[in-house]
């Protein structure tokens, strides 16, 4: 028989089994799956930790109704009942995950609760990162050129683990796969515009100029593929097309393909080289700038406005971690943007 046999996760609802991977509060003992002790990434009972409350192992005939005797040992709140009694859970808006009622932010995605009160700001770490690396960083006093690696936390939004420990090393050349395969939309995902308008612009420089100087064979080519393409007949298209390849004027249009493609391919790699140097510095600089701000009192209106928008008071630390995370994190429409402003200037080049 299980040590828990009778008794339901707290988190899931599901009835512990022989085999289940079960953990328990170090704190009031309350046990759960240890995946959505991970999910919640705290105690079901967290609100009840600053009381005498302890979970008590009693049987499932004692366990329907909560005791409330003086004997605080023998208090237990039926698992089953706990997110009822307490009042302990709530829909996160975002990602619809539940958690705490009293959470400020919500600890799977991060994302602020309204009406939440006020308390302690709580950085998004991704979903898949490890707990206890969460916490470690959270809770570490390591520096990144001054800046503390929780304060970089917030800045990176996604995937900061992955971030923190390239930035720890400071090379000054490194790889990113992401920078690799995006290129210049990279760093509009990232929020680092003008590096990535820079890589777009020497892109769509590239291509003008290449233009320009086969712009008489690429035309050719261009008005003998149309003529190509009205043909009807299979095989007198397949012979216009042979013919075709044949040509100088289509040997020359090759090469300029050849070469728009090797320049892209050029600007991939040197952004996956640098990319990372790049983001390191506009992490750090992020966090003291808006140090530097609320010290000379320019961040006053944007603190205003975080106050009216979360309808409570924030201390000056949620005030620093809100500002911080506002200039931080991803963009998923930036490089959305930017691919349509290029379509739209390619649609002007020859």
């Amino acid at each position: 028989m299980s040590l828990y046999d009778n008794i339901k996760c707290p988190v899931c609802g599901e009835t512990f089994h022989d085999g289940d991977d079960v953990v328990t509060c170090p704190e009031c003992g309350t046990p759960h799956h240890r995946e959505c002790y991970k999910k919640l990434g705290k105690c079901v009972n967290t609100s009840l930790h600053n009381t005498d409350y302890l979970f008590n192992r009693e049987s499932e005939s004692n366990a329907s109704t909560p005791k409330t005797e003086a004997n605080n040992a023998d208090v237990f709140y039926s698992p089953d009942k706990v997110g009822e009694e307490t009042e302990s859970l709530k829909t996160c808006p975002v990602c619809n995950e539940k958690i705490p009622t009293d959470a400020s932010t919500c600890p799977n995605c991060g994302a602020r609760q309204q009406n939440a009160a006020s308390g302690q700001f709580t950085f998004p770490f991704a979903t898949n990162q490890n707990n206890g690396a969460n916490s470690e960083i959270e809770n570490s006093s390591d520096k990144i050129d001054g800046v503390k690696l929780k304060d970089a936390a917030i800045v990176l939004g996604v995937n900061p683990l992955k971030y923190l420990i390239k930035f720890k090393k400071n090379r000054k050349i490194n790889w990113n796969w992401s920078a690799f395969i995006f290129g210049p939309y990279y760093f509009f995902f990232r929020k680092l515009y003008l590096p990535g308008t820079i890589a777009l612009a020497i892109q769509i420089a590239c291509r003008l100029i290449v233009y320009t100087f086969f712009s008489k064979e690429l035309t050719s080519v261009m008005n003998s593929f149309e003529k190509v393409f009205n043909i009807k007949d299979a095989s007198q298209q397949l012979d216009a097309m042979t013919k075709l390849s044949q040509t100088a004027e289509y040997g020359k249009a090759m090469l300029a393909s050849v070469i728009i493609m090797s320049a892209i391919a050029v600007i991939h790699f040197v952004s996956a080289l640098i990319a990372d140097s790049i983001y390191r510095k506009k992490v750090i600089n992020i966090v003291k700038t808006v140090d530097e701000k609320l010290e000379n009192n320019e961040a006053f209106s944007l603190a205003g406005s975080l106050m009216e928008m979360y309808d409570h008071d924030m201390s000056t630390d949620e005030i620093r971690n809100q500002l911080i995370a506002r200039q931080g994190g991803v963009s998923v429409f930036a490089p959305l943007i930017a691919l349509l402003a290029v379509n739209i200037i390619s649609g002007f080049l020859p």
